[in-house]
């Protein structure tokens, strides 16, 4: 299983984004932080896979914030009512409240829906002063400020993002590290389109070859004289072709920091397949004055 990954990210104004993926990750202080430190927002979101997190937007420069909590060692915590349903009682006690409030469902968020009809009060809690420390968390490997960053280059090609970065949801799974596959057929059409007088079988994709051959044109000096009209000889050559085959191994999985580096990275080897097969050429062989070819 992938390790989850701390990210940070910059908001457009000035401030800076930190993603806790769970409530275990963010500690205490999950239920309306009272903040310490000035300029601190706190919202919850859902990731990829429905799991509630929470953005932390602070601002810019601080490695730490900080926030009041309650030592509730030797507290009593009682909730009370705050609607005028007559059918509700006044006062559930902490003890007895799971047992109250799960009969009613929770909300979207996964807190007893009964929460909307009682304050929460606590007695006897001392206040405490909690740190959050934010030096270990990584930027983010995408500019989310810029649109064509998550743009999708080829949408016919599968884009495997990293699990361990789809922290923010799908919506960045472009922009993050990851693998391309699916895209062998296509690379041996686009290698094929860019050959003269070539054959690629594009049908044996699935192997990881591209396979083929191509016809090449030499001159043939095994050929007689040719006779001129004149009655004068001239030693002239014909010109002669021979087919060549070849196979290449390609990689299918191609991994990159971003959807678009992984497309570079694809037109590359596109380019280099062709080179390999575009600069083939052949000539006579020097060691059997001219009765046979050779590869140069």
């Amino acid at each position: 299983m992938s390790e989850q990954k701390k990210f940070r990210i910059p908001t457009a104004d000035g401030r800076m984004m930190y993603l806790f993926p769970n409530r275990e990750a963010f500690g205490s202080g999950w239920d309306n932080p009272r903040w310490v430190t000035e300029g601190v927002e706190l919202r919850y979101h859902r990731d990829h896979r429905g799991i509630i997190g929470a953005i932390l937007i602070t601002p810019a420069g601080v490695d730490k914030v900080e926030h009041k909590t309650q030592d509730r060692s030797a507290a009593v915590t009682t909730y009370v009512k705050v609607t005028d349903n007559p059918l509700l009682p006044e006062t559930v006690s902490e003890d007895d409240w799971e047992k109250f409030a799960y009969p009613f469902g929770t909300d979207e968020w996964e807190d007893y829906a009964a929460r909307a009809w009682y304050r929460k009060e606590v007695s006897g809690a001392v206040d405490v002063i909690e740190t959050i420390d934010l030096s270990d968390f990584e930027d983010f490997p995408a500019d989310v400020l810029d649109p064509a960053s998550v743009e999708d280059p080829a949408p016919g090609f599968e884009w495997r993002p990293s699990p361990a970065y789809l922290v923010f949801g799908e919506e960045f799974g472009n922009a993050v590290p990851g693998t391309l596959t699916g895209f062998s057929e296509r690379l041996l059409k686009d290698v094929e389109s860019r050959l003269s007088k070539a054959k690629v079988w594009t049908h044996e994709h699935a192997k990881g070859v591209v396979r083929g051959y191509r016809k090449l044109k030499y001159e043939d000096r095994r050929t007689f004289p040719l006779h001129r009209p004149d009655k004068r000889k001239r030693q002239e050559y014909g010109i002669s072709t021979k087919q060549f085959d070849f196979e290449i191994p390609f990689t299918k999985n191609l991994s990159a920091a971003s959807k678009v580096q992984a497309m570079k990275k694809y037109q590359s080897l596109v380019d280099s397949i062709v080179e390999q097969i575009d600069n083939r050429e052949v000539d006579v062989c020097a060691h059997c004055s001219g009765a046979g070819i050779v590869e140069v």
